[in-house]
């Protein structure tokens, strides 16, 4: 309907704009929709026959050739819509991707399954070089200590020591002063100090010692009165094997000790590494989840620019009709009809008011070329689930809270009317779809708003409870909540805050002030982010710990088109159930929102036909039987 006013609002604008004759009053133009049809009423009223014959000729005109522009117009922007998200969403999957290999090159991995692997591999080798190293340092600084103590002199002493037993004129230097000195301990024994022929070898010493001195300097290239004299002396055959194994105990603990701090700086690199990977797998998961909807998203969108471009290619479009030309009113006798202030007359001639209608069948926009679900056997044929109930048209559109204002008890405990009785055969058909593997709990949506998802949801919870059952009831609907208007309950805190405040489920669950076994979970303050709390890990465990606690669990949720809300909570429920507003529910809505399911892998229960207008068997019978007197 808002459709339809929007349409005739623009008309009444392009007769505006289009009359140049006369003044135009819109309070004398009048446009109805007959019933439920596609026929529009016109009609104007005015002394002027001329003027009304005008009038009634470019609205006629103004009406078709509106109608045949605005759908060609429609089907332009829905294809530049698509084109634009197309484009933003290729530039979103170029972005993840982008990223996604940003990652893989700074940490260096391909798949994060093997690299984990990797690096668990990795940090197992460097603990057990780690453990070798020690055992090979421990085994070196024993036998150095040990070297150390035999020899009596320090690592310098025994490189100095080294390095003098391999020069060979040194080597020579000291044989010749050792004979010289073995000589004057000999010639001692048979001569006197100031003999001559000691003191011939005292000369002979003091000439070698000068010259040993400067070759020692020359090799260890350090002025020799700094060295000990232990590190000079005469090493033997023995004793210089020693020094060299001293010599390569202490070479090789430089070098292990090097190794050690080497792997102890690999180990830490890696141990951060280690750190940081978690966030990074994380971070990659989350990238190729989205880089996977953005390509269904991406799928989808190009083959509806396809359909589109098809359609418009080679579907012709059915432009509105004029059904019968504007004319005067006539009487029987070719006289124009005239209309006086009578009230009477006014009453009598209805909305004609001495003008002939102008009918126009006009599809109007989109909302009347889309056919809808008129009868249950229409949605029954359609889709092929089960019908699990059909919901008769409830007249009387008072909330839940304005009948607990005139009586405090439930009128479900009393005789039921036929409307309420829907909801218990319902309630009756949901238990029996698996008796082995009874349903705890399922989500409640529809494809549009409008069609009646919280009235059932609501009237469901409430016949459940009737029925001896003990329900819960949560508004899940985090866009547009109705369930505490409809229960009469305050909206402070509730689902919302559970999960994003951390307020206890306890006390955000409120008991029905006139139902005695029925619970409600009001959505609480609206979110700006709906999804993210409808799909965090804590939405899920409350639900998983309601299904335990209550005999039954109801969530009513947003309309499926354009969101994921219900996608997602039904994951961690039995199913879902589909409410289909008979009269208003579209057919192409509908189909949609079956294949975003069917896409997503939502178990589906059934559905129910809400707002049915047929003189049904059961009403009647529920007709007599409660409102008939006996």
């Amino acid at each position: 309907m808002q459709i339809y006013k929007k349409n005739i609002q623009k008309l009444i604008i392009i007769l505006c704009l289009k009359n140049q004759r006369g003044k135009f009053s819109q309070e004398k133009l009048k446009i109805q929709r007959l019933d439920n049809t596609k026929i529009i009423e016109v009609s104007y009223r005015d002394s002027d026959s001329k003027k009304i014959k005008f009038v009634l000729d470019k609205l006629a005109a103004a009406y078709t050739e509106y109608g045949q522009n605005d759908q060609k117009t429609n089907t332009d922007e829905g294809l530049d819509f698509i084109e634009e998200q197309i484009s933003k969403n290729q530039q979103k999957i170029k972005e993840l991707r982008k990223e996604s290999q940003q990652l893989q090159q700074e940490y260096l991995f391909i798949n994060p399954e093997l690299k984990s692997q990797e690096i668990a591999a990795e940090s197992n080798q460097i603990q057990s070089q780690k453990l070798e190293n020690k055992i090979l340092l421990d085994q070196q600084r024993s036998l150095h200590a040990i070297l150390q103590s035999q020899l009596g002199i320090n690592p310098e002493e025994a490189l100095i020591a080294s390095a003098l037993s391999q020069a060979a004129r040194y080597q020579s230097l000291l044989n010749q002063l050792q004979e010289v000195e073995t000589t004057i301990a000999l010639e001692s024994a048979r001569f006197k100090e100031k003999a001559p022929q000691i003191q011939a070898l005292y000369q002979q010493r003091k000439k070698l010692l000068p010259l040993l001195n400067q070759e020692a300097e020359k090799v260890i290239g350090r002025d020799i009165e700094e060295v000990s004299k232990k590190a000079l002396a005469f090493q033997d055959s023995v004793r210089l094997e020693l020094i060299h194994k001293m010599i390569l105990a202490a070479n090789q603990i430089e070098v292990l000790e090097v190794r050690s701090k080497v792997l102890d700086e690999a180990e830490a690199k890696l141990n951060e590494y280690i750190e940081k990977m978690p966030e990074v797998v994380g971070r990659y998961q989350e990238i190729k989840q989205e880089l996977e909807n953005s390509n269904n998203i991406l799928k989808d969108l190009l083959e509806k620019q396809q359909q589109l471009q098809i359609e418009v290619v080679f579907e012709k479009v059915q432009p509105w009709e004029l059904i019968a030309p504007p004319e005067l009113l006539k009487t029987q006798n070719g006289q124009l009809v005239t209309i006086s202030p009578n009230m009477i007359l006014n009453l009598a001639l209805g909305g004609v008011t001495g003008l002939v209608l102008g009918i126009l069948l006009a599809k109007l926009g989109e909302g009347f070329q889309q056919d809808v679900f008129q009868t249950p056997k229409e949605v029954k044929k359609s889709i092929g689930l089960p019908l699990l109930g059909i919901i008769p048209i409830h007249e009387q559109r008072n909330w839940m809270n304005d009948e607990l204002k005139e009586n405090n008890s439930s009128s479900l405990v009393l005789y039921p009317s036929a409307f309420q009785e829907a909801f218990r055969t319902l309630n009756a058909n949901i238990r029996l779809l698996n008796i082995e593997n009874p349903i705890h709990s399922f989500v409640i949506s529809s494809a549009t708003p409008g069609d009646g998802k919280s009235t059932v949801a609501g009237h469901l919870a409430r016949a459940a409870a009737a029925m001896g059952q003990r329900v819960l009831l949560i508004d899940a609907d985090l866009r547009c909540p109705q369930i505490h208007n409809m229960m009469g309950l305050s909206n402070q805190q509730g689902l919302s805050s559970i999960i994003a405040d951390g307020v206890p489920i306890e006390t955000a669950i409120q008991r029905s002030p006139v139902d005695e076994n029925l619970f409600v979970l009001t959505s609480g303050p609206v979110p700006p982010d709906p999804t993210k709390i409808l799909s965090s890990p804590q939405m899920h465990q409350l639900i998983q710990d309601a299904a335990t606690t209550f005999d039954l669990v109801i969530c009513d949720t947003a309309p499926l088109l354009g969101r994921a809300d219900a996608s997602l909570l039904s994951a961690c429920t039995n199913g879902l159930m589909l409410v289909v507003g008979l009269g208003k529910t579209e057919r192409e809505a509908l189909s949609l929102a079956l294949d975003d399911l069917s896409m997503a892998g939502v178990p589906m229960l059934g559905i129910v036909g809400n707002g049915d207008r047929a003189d049904s068997y059961y009403q009647r019978y529920y007709d007599y039987e409660y409102i008939q007197p006996r």
